[in-house]
């Protein structure tokens, strides 16, 4: 028997983490439009670029700090993650995500189906594994594999609102944690992946040199667009 959330889907965008916590947010009854959320985060504004503008390039930094910044905006992100999961990893990723919905709180986490890598919805669950919520939906994923069906990276995270901060709060937090990103922090950024302008500078380069992947380039173009679009909006409202 499935246990689930009633209509908890995931919202799908590019930056698939933030459709998860939009259609996390959405289930609670928060109104928090996506142009705020982007910008708010500061994901509108940064970029970060893998060797080869690689597809991995959106996950070429650590984004828990990023994670932080939703207590302006009205909610909470708790869970973890872990690289190279164990068998203890895996049950306390299964016993974390149980507790969660069987007290109606929506959780998401990484690769819940190979070999997509990404973000999922996980709205619910049975005595095998985990349903989940995509660019597919599916399950049950058998929970003894979360972690390592490809990415060797198991990652489960709730999402439970809270008091917003004021609209200025929420504005200068996520312009400045834009900044920070751009600069390039090597306790965020990865070793050979480039943030900020360096990273412009590096894509123009890949583009010329012909170094830079066709269809990673073109899943890299949609993504980056996508977050201005939104730095765009989040600016108007």
């Amino acid at each position: 028997m499935i246990k689930e959330l009633k209509g908890l889907r995931i919202r799908q965008r590019t930056v698939e983490r933030l459709g998860c916590i939009k259609g996390c947010l959405e289930y609670l009854g928060s109104d928090v439009s996506f142009p705020w959320l982007y910008g708010g985060t500061g994901q509108a504004f940064i970029i970060s670029l893998a060797p080869g503008v690689d597809v991995s390039s959106p996950d070429s930094w650590d984004h828990r700090p990023q994670l932080d910044l939703g207590r302006n905006l009205g909610y909470t992100v708790d869970g973890f993650g872990v690289w190279e999961p164990d068998a203890a990893d895996q049950r306390r990723a299964w016993d974390f995500v149980r507790a969660n919905i069987d007290r109606g709180v929506p959780c998401f986490g990484f690769e819940l189906k190979a070999p997509y890598g990404g973000y999922w919805v996980i709205y619910g669950y049975d005595e095998i594994g985990y349903y989940y919520s995509g660019w597919e939906e599916g399950g049950p994923m058998p929970w003894e594999k979360l972690g390592q069906l490809f990415i060797p990276n198991l990652e489960v995270r709730s999402v439970q609102r809270c008091a917003a901060a004021p609209a200025a709060k929420t504005v200068k937090e996520g312009l400045a944690y834009a900044f920070r990103q751009a600069e390039n922090p090597p306790e965020w950024i990865e070793a050979q992946a480039q943030a900020g302008p360096a990273a412009w500078a590096y894509w123009a380069q890949a583009l010329e040199e012909g170094e830079a992947k066709r269809d990673h380039h073109t899943y890299n173009l949609g993504l980056w667009l996508e977050c201005r679009e939104m730095a765009v909006a989040f600016l108007q409202e």
